[in-house]
């Protein structure tokens, strides 16, 4: 990736003006590959909120940015205009996967990255099971012990 992409997130205002003003075609596309290949859930809802209030700010801009239906150029004056003050909330680093252990008893697997596929290959669970074994998964990130004693003070 290139290294005025990384300043385009992290570089102050003048700093990501200066970069699309002196940006050649190829870099700017790039830069708008890049924006249009982030997925619809890429976004959490208040990244998209602010997104949204950026949009109204600037008349709609980021909008036709996300849109497939503008051209290249179009999109390029865009950028070059009034991209400085939201390209770097586009451009956000991906999060990426965390690695969980397998919460089945007598699993000795730590760190996977797709822990469907492993119940599915490994342990041959059907979609029941493995869905009950992702939501303990879930439970015990969330630090929720399932084995706990249920609570005597709740009325059954």
């Amino acid at each position: 990736m290139d290294s005025r992409i990384e300043r385009l997130i992290k570089g102050e205002p003048s700093e990501r003006e200066e970069i699309l003003a002196e940006a050649e075609d190829d870099f700017l596309r790039e830069v708008i590959e890049i924006i249009m290949g982030c997925k619809k859930g890429y976004y959490s809802v208040s990244q998209q909120t602010e997104l949204k209030s950026l949009d109204q700010q600037h008349g709609g801009v980021v909008k036709r940015l996300l849109s497939k239906n503008i051209p290249f150029h179009r999109k390029e004056k865009l950028l070059r205009e009034t991209g400085s003050s939201f390209i770097h909330k586009l451009l956000k680093p991906k999060q990426h996967r965390r690695r969980k252990d397998c919460p089945v008893p007598g699993c000795n697997s730590l760190g996977l990255l797709q822990l469907h596929n492993h119940l599915y290959q490994v342990h041959e669970y059907d979609k029941s099971k493995r869905n009950h074994w992702l939501s303990v998964a879930r439970l015990r990130k969330a630090g929720i012990n399932q084995d706990a004693e249920p609570c005597h003070f709740i009325p059954q």
